[in-house]
């Protein structure tokens, strides 16, 4: 309050003082341009210069404030399409949950451009265009994600693979995994995906190269894995790489009856008939295993005296094993020993009468001339046996 008196007081003293200048001497000022003349006091000029910085600071003002109110203008504009969109894009995602594709790739697309995170819109775009059968607009929305956000570049692959493999897309599903490998070979959904592709497009030598990065990665259980990676050598040994694969088998892996079973085939259908006898006798030895001696029993060695050693070391183990029985019978014919090979068949049969023993020793016995039992057998038999030699009607 004293203040205010204080400033007024002062601009009473100030005007009276200026009153008194003004009326004591006016002053005199004259302006001339161009043959232009303009005369006034210098009382009058000093108003009008202060009037005019007056107006001036006022117009400033006004400009800043319509300057100003058209930024705001634009912030509100800007803000309320960031709403609208971000409104738009929950729609769409709910949309999507609910499978109206349709509308939800139409929401999302066209709220992509203003969102703060535009790439989960083009996933979600992309996604429901997937869901309509609409693969290449998929893919252009996958790219549009990946130029939205490139460090989200993994994420993006991820679905994409994902949603090629539901469409059984599998070379383009491992074609983009395989680029992204390098960047993310110990990742375990890559390699799982990996491992889908490359069992769907039957590439078995991919698939044994891959075990090392699967088992790593922990993508796959031990026990699956190991069934899988089985799978795969055996594929490789049966396929025309045969016995190379076989070589190339991790040592564990030889050891097991189903790949030693498929390298012994491959052996005797290459003519090795040597090779594939050893390769079953020592896995007989370290494994028993019935499919491993069925194929033992069909093989005629080189060395038949050696087979039936095998056979009979066997038998002094396992006196009362009828399919062990069944191949000493068949490696007898294969010596062209028929008494051997009735006595090892009819003792079989006493065991364990199956259809293929009965099979077995009804052909013998039809050969060797005793057609009424031997007949008997036969009709009870079941499926084919293998082409063994057998005593001519004389013998």
């Amino acid at each position: 309050m004293k203040k205010a008196a204080l400033l007024g007081a002062a601009a009473i003293a100030l005007g009276g003082l200026l009153g008194v200048l003004m009326a004591r001497d006016p002053g005199y000022l004259l302006a001339t341009y161009d043959g232009l003349a303009v005369e006034t006091s210098l009382w009058f000029a000093a108003l009008i210069l202060l009037v005019a910085y007056a107006v001036l600071r006022l117009l400033l003002f006004v400009v800043g404030r319509l300057l100003q109110g058209k930024g705001l203008f634009a912030a509100w504009r800007r803000n309320r399409r960031s709403q609208t969109a971000a409104r738009r894009t929950a729609s769409g995602l709910l949309l999507l949950e609910q499978g109206d594709w349709d509308q939800a790739k139409r929401l999302l697309a066209g709220a992509a451009a203003n969102v703060a995170a535009p790439v989960l819109n083009f996933l979600g775009a992309a996604q429901a265009a997937h869901e309509l059968g609409a693969f290449e607009e998929r893919d252009r929305f996958l790219n549009q994600a990946r130029q939205a956000d490139p460090a989200a570049k993994l994420a993006v692959a991820l679905l994409q693979t994902r949603l090629q493999i539901t469409a059984e897309q599998w070379r383009e599903a491992r074609d983009a995994l395989l680029e992204i490998q390098a960047e993310a070979a110990k990742h375990p959904v890559v390699a799982q995906r990996l491992l889908r592709c490359h069992e769907a497009l039957g590439d078995w030598q991919a698939l044994t190269e891959l075990a090392p990065t699967l088992r790593k990665a922990k993508a796959v259980n031990d026990a699956a894995l190991g069934a899988l990676e089985l799978q795969a050598w055996r594929r490789r040994i049966e396929a025309a790489e045969g016995l190379g694969a076989w070589e190339q088998a991790p040592r564990k892996l030889q050891q097991d009856p189903e790949l030693v079973l498929a390298a012994a085939r491959k052996m005797a259908a290459a003519n090795d008939r040597g090779g594939a006898e050893a390769l079953l006798r020592e896995a007989l030895g370290r494994t028993w295993s019935d499919n491993l001696l069925h194929l033992y029993g069909s093989i005629r060695s080189p060395q038949p005296e050696k087979q039936m050693a095998a056979i009979q070391g066997w038998l002094r183990k396992r006196p009362d094993d009828g399919e062990l029985l069944l191949t000493a019978g068949r490696i007898a014919l294969l010596n062209a020993d028929w008494a051997k090979a009735r006595e090892f068949l009819e003792t079989s049969l006493r065991i364990n009468s199956t259809p293929t023993v009965q099979a077995e020793l009804g052909r013998l016995l039809t050969a060797l001339g005793e057609p009424r039992r031997g007949g008997e057998l036969l009709a009870k038999a079941v499926g084919d046996l293998p082409e063994l030699p057998l005593p001519s009607r004389s013998g």
